[in-house]
């Protein structure tokens, strides 16, 4: 029996991604366009700021463990978000950002459609949102970034 590789596996969730309803209804209401999912990512030439909405796929190391009947393949892969939201609001006790909640409400629809949409088990591990910094120019307001670790771990049985 021949399981899927792991880039099929990120291709199903970028379709998952894509062919949501909710998340592009979101995208659509939040910032008058469709959400674009990049797989593969150059991480010192990330897409513009024009393309936001947008979510890079990569996957990360695999770890492969065999036996006489048995092949497991573990690898972990990155869903890196990036939205641009402006707006903030002014309850006269402070300021909230609109984006840092918009950019969990989007990460949370994605980790649903993608655990309701692909047929392999994935486990998320992980969650950042990265803090400012010189070095990444994009990482300020109004731009908001969230990252999510998380593991595809595939099973093959095999003929004895």
């Amino acid at each position: 029996m021949s399981e899927k590789l792991i880039t099929e596996i990120l291709l199903d969730i970028r379709n998952a991604i894509i062919n949501s309803q909710a998340i592009q209804d979101f995208c659509l209401q939040k910032y008058n366009k469709k959400i674009k999912v990049f797989l593969g990512a150059d991480e010192r030439d990330l897409p513009e700021i024009n393309n936001c909405p947008y979510i890079l796929l990569d996957r990360g190391k695999a770890t492969l463990k065999n036996s006489n009947t048995l092949r497991v393949v573990e690898c972990e892969f990155y869903i890196f978000i990036c939205i641009y939201q402006s707006d903030i609001q002014d309850d006269g006790n402070g300021i909230i950002y609109s984006g840092i909640i918009e950019i969990d409400q989007l990460a949370q629809l994605i980790r649903q459609e993608i655990s309701k949409n692909v047929v392999a088990p994935i486990e998320f591990v992980e969650e950042e949102i990265p803090s400012v910094s010189e070095n990444a120019p994009l990482r300020q307001y109004p731009v908001y970034f969230q990252f999510e670790r998380a593991n595809i771990k595939l099973r093959e049985r095999r003929d004895s």
